[in-house]
């Protein structure tokens, strides 16, 4: 199978593996006489993706590649761009991780509006979700842990639901391929990695650390650790507490109010 794409590149010679894409037919499949002869497990099939609110682009070159190779490129793009909501920011939907993908599969402007209402809707439920279900698991002043286990199980359903909305939404095989490239059982907490093996990150540990350019937050999530510098002469390290509620993510101030911190030293 094959996918129309619209390259940043112009005048692509088309080489003797590849085929004519048919799109005399928008949005559907199609198959030539060869593959006729060559039965349903051909592998020249192709999917024209050409749209009526996509005429603008008929001027653009296009080329042929296989959707096999395809779904490569998508998967591993989303091996790269990590968890689909959030990450250690604000728990909502990261549409830049989708953006190379939307153009790869040459997708429309109502199929991209569509796709981001759908993750968007997703990203308040789980919002809701951690508020409602997130465990502190520590809280002192030496830091603050918080436990999103029972968060990424009670997610499951969420996240089901939007992969099968994105399937309506995309019912082509450009959705499938889509669907079959994203670790959904990872996409809301990313992945860690211990001893060769990977792993949902499923807690948040925060803390004030003293290092040598002065106090700074840490945060420290599975594979990702954020380090931010406190305000010079602000927090002096004289021993005194200081409140934990302002200097980290909003995401994590429900949890933090009336917290004190007292620095300890960076590792």
């Amino acid at each position: 199978m094959g996918l129309l794409v619209g390259p940043r590149v112009s005048g692509a010679p088309t080489s003797s593996d590849e085929v004519a894409l048919d799109t005399s037919v928008p949005g559907k499949a199609s198959r030539n006489q060869d593959d006729a002869a060559k039965g349903p497990q051909s592998e020249s099939r192709h999917i024209g993706v050409g749209r009526a609110d996509s005429a603008r682009k008929s001027s653009e070159p296009k080329i042929a590649i296989p959707l096999s190779e395809v779904s490569k490129l998508v998967a591993n793009h989303f091996k790269i761009c990590g968890e689909i909501f959030g990450g250690t920011n604000q728990l909502e939907f990261t549409e830049r991780n989708f953006e190379e993908v939307f153009v790869l599969m040459d997708f429309s402007e109502s199929e991209r509006e569509n796709t981001k209402a759908v993750f968007d809707r997703a990203a308040t439920r789980l919002r809701a979700l951690e508020r409602s279900n997130a465990k502190v698991r520590k809280s002192g002043p030496d830091g603050f842990e918080l436990d999103l286990s029972e968060v990424r199980k009670a997610s499951a359903a969420i996240v089901e639901e939007a992969r099968q909305e994105l399937l309506q939404i995309v019912p082509d095989a450009r959705g499938q391929c889509i669907a079959e490239s994203i670790e959904w059982d990872t996409c809301v907490y990313g992945l860690g990695w211990k001893d060769g093996k990977s792993f949902p990150n499923e807690s948040i540990t925060l803390r004030i650390v003293r290092g040598r350019e002065g106090l700074a937050t840490l945060s420290h999530w599975g594979r990702y650790t954020t380090r931010s510098p406190l305000p010079s002469g602000q927090y002096p390290d004289d021993g005194s507490p200081i409140p934990a509620a302002g200097l980290f993510d909003a995401r994590w101030r429900p949890w933090l109010s009336g917290v004190d911190f007292m620095p300890v030293d960076e590792e």
